[in-house]
């Protein structure tokens, strides 16, 4: 239906104002007695009072059963359009300007229609109920029998839905407008029923206000309580179920698994974590998504939006028939993220505002008490690693600098330059035992590395051919004799001489005969080692005199023969200082100085060295010869830098610089 109406510039409209609260019950009352006198209807106080009553149970009803603004609203234009002949209802509200442009219907579609009539004569009235904040009404010009009707409503208990939601935008003055029909009702009714109206949005609102601060309140008693649990908790893991079940308790949620570093540490109502369990793998992997991301990500099942880091929490949320799911990272105050907690649950839960202010609020906390829990249970070496990490993270510039200029002072620093040697233990005093003459040896004592003493028996030659060959000459010196007597008796003085002189010969071979009988025996010179000398497989072997027999050496006086590459030479000289150690006592060193250096190069496995002599003391511990270790060699005092590189640089020279 179409209607036609004049501009306010060709007719005046008298606006009535009223107080909001001054709306007398009796008031309505009467005008609707008269109202009813003239239809014929019975009247009375008690029909008043019933209809009282059963409106304000209505419009409590509205209240009670409304959990959100345009529920709210929706709830109380049915109840003012069952007590009225109502033809439309709007809602604004003040602008950041403080104009009310934007118009919200609240009965039906021709609600828009409507306003389009009236939008004028409206806006006049929504201004003096601004100014006023009293209910005012005004006359339709074109349409004496209708009425406008505007009611304030503050809005400072709670806050509203955002526009595009069909709801409003921020916690503002309200303003609820209608279009009555006053020809069965008083006009003073219809204000008394739209001050009702208003008076009951400002109870829901105080009411949300109330359940607001009822669960704030709730919600910091569990914190409290959750912290100080978790305060008694002994070990990371302990806290960490302690978390996620007063977590789960707290958002009202149905799971709430926490990841610290990537690892699944704890799962809400599981007392432990088995690693093998596909459920846990995927709260494992969904939770990780904040931990890799460092930021909130949502899945809310039948949403539109998707993304690569989603995936992961709707394969969670599919597999365990989860409406919705957000992975929030916990952060140290650096902003480092170390952690992540996973809440599942309803998709109405999640797209709650509220909602998610609250769990990122309960997130910042429990990351802090997080955090001091594990450092407190952190390892030295962990302590090391982390805050090595956050050195790097953390102006990296400036400590790269500073960890440059402490590398250059440290090889700048001068340290002696110390050789590498091997080297080898060997006697300083050699003497070797040979064979005294011509002969066969019969048996030897002593065996390679065994000790022995000074006079101590070696070896026995064999003797038998020394005591044939004396009997032989005994036997030859006395027909010599007998032959020297004949001859001085027949008075033959030739014969007797060659006689005589064949007898001194007998007995020169006898005596010699006698003396190597008396040194069969083969003894030791000295007190030491048998270093060589195995003739156990020679036994019965002729010998020859002056063959070698034994080496024998003293374990007192030992050197020790180092091999200097020949690309040290240069750095080394006679008198440095020298570090012994020998691989058969790893934990004992010898210390001395070179005594002399072979002018000569040697071959030594591959590698030509010049061999060098260091003594060592003796100080009980018996060195034996041939013991194998390592030697340093301190040379003049040189920078870190040089003492580590000059080889490289040596190297690169010899290569490129003839």
């Amino acid at each position: 239906m179409t209607h036609s109406h004049p501009s306010l510039d060709e007719a005046t409209t008298p606006i009535k104002v009223m107080r909001a609260h001054s709306a007398n019950p009796a008031a309505p009352s009467q005008s609707s007695n008269q109202s009813s006198a003239k239809a014929g209807k019975p009247t009375g106080s008690n029909q008043n009072s019933f209809e009282n009553q059963k409106l304000t149970r209505q419009l409590e009803l509205a209240v009670s059963n409304s959990a959100a603004i345009n529920e709210l609203f929706g709830n109380i234009a049915r109840v003012v359009c069952s007590q009225s002949e109502c033809l439309a209802l709007w809602v604004t509200q003040a602008e950041a300007d403080g104009n009310f442009s934007k118009v919200h219907s609240l009965f039906n579609n021709d609600d828009a229609v409507v306003w389009d009539l009236v939008s004028d004569l409206g806006q006049q009235i929504i201004g003096h109920v601004r100014e006023t904040r009293q209910v005012a009404s005004a006359p339709l010009p074109f349409q004496s029998t209708s009425q406008l009707l505007a009611v304030p409503v503050s809005s400072t208990a709670a806050e509203v839905e955002p526009a595009d939601q069909g709801g409003l935008a921020s916690r503002v003055e309200l303003v609820v407008l209608g279009c009555f029909s006053n020809q069965n009702q008083s006009s003073l009714r219809l204000q008394w029923l739209m001050g009702m109206a208003g008076q009951a949005v400002t109870s829901w609102y105080q009411q949300q206000s109330i359940q607001q601060v009822q669960n704030k309140n709730r919600s910091l008693l569990d914190t409290m309580a959750m912290i100080k649990e978790l305060d008694l908790t002994k070990s990371t893991n302990q806290s960490a179920m302690v978390l996620v079940n007063h977590m789960r308790r707290l958002c009202q949620v149905e799971q709430v698994g926490l990841n610290l570093g990537g690892k699944l540490v704890a799962v809400s109502d599981v007392e432990q974590i088995d690693r093998n369990n596909e459920s846990n793998r995927l709260v494992e992997q969904a939770s990780g998504v904040a931990v890799r991301t460092g930021k909130t990500v949502l899945f809310i099942d039948g949403d539109e939006e998707s993304g690569v880091e989603k995936l992961a929490l709707e394969t969670y949320c599919r597999a365990s028939r989860i409406e919705s799911c957000v992975s929030i990272p916990l952060c140290r105050n650096d902003g480092d993220v170390f952690g992540a907690v996973l809440l599942a649950g309803r998709a109405s839960r999640f797209r709650d505002q509220s909602f998610a202010e609250y769990t990122m609020q309960l997130a910042e906390m429990v990351a802090g008490h997080l955090n001091t829990i594990l450092r407190a249970n952190r390892s030295v070496l962990q302590n090391v690693v982390l805050s090595v990490r956050q050195a790097v993270n953390n102006k990296w510039r400036t400590h790269l600098l500073i960890g440059m200029a402490c590398v250059g002072a440290l090889m700048a620093t001068p340290l002696p330059y110390r050789v590498g040697c091997d080297c080898e233990v060997q006697p300083t005093l050699r003497r070797f035992v040979a064979a005294p003459y011509d002969g066969i040896l019969e048996r030897t004592l002593v065996e390679n590395g065994e000790l022995v003493e000074e006079d101590q028996l070696l070896a026995q030659m064999d003797g038998r051919s020394i005591r044939m060959e004396l009997s032989a000459l005994q036997a030859d010196l006395a027909g010599a004799t007998k032959r020297r007597d004949a001859a001085m008796v027949q008075r033959e003085f030739g014969k007797k001489q060659i006689a005589k002189s064949e007898m001194e010969r007998y007995q020169a071979k006898i005596d010699l005969l006698h003396q190597k009988s008396l040194n069969l025996e083969v003894r030791s010179p000295i007190t030491g080692m048998v270093i060589s000398g195995d003739l156990e497989k020679v036994e019965g072997a002729p010998l020859e005199m002056g063959q070698s027999l034994y080496e024998i050496a003293p374990l007192n006086e030992m050197v020790s023969e180092i091999s200097i590459p020949e690309s040290e030479i240069h750095y080394v000289k006679p008198g440095m200082d020298v570090d012994v150690k020998l691989s058969a006592f790893p934990f004992k060193t010898w210390t001395g100085k070179i005594r002399r250096i072979n002018p000569s190069a040697e071959v030594i496995a591959d590698e030509s060295v010049f061999v060098a002599e260091v003594e060592l003391a003796y100080d009980g511990i018996d060195l034996r010869p041939g013991m194998k270790g390592t030697a340093k060699i301190k040379t003049v005092w040189s920078p870190i830098g040089w003492n580590l590189f000059h080889r490289s640089w040596e190297a690169v020279r010899y290569w490129t610089i003839w």
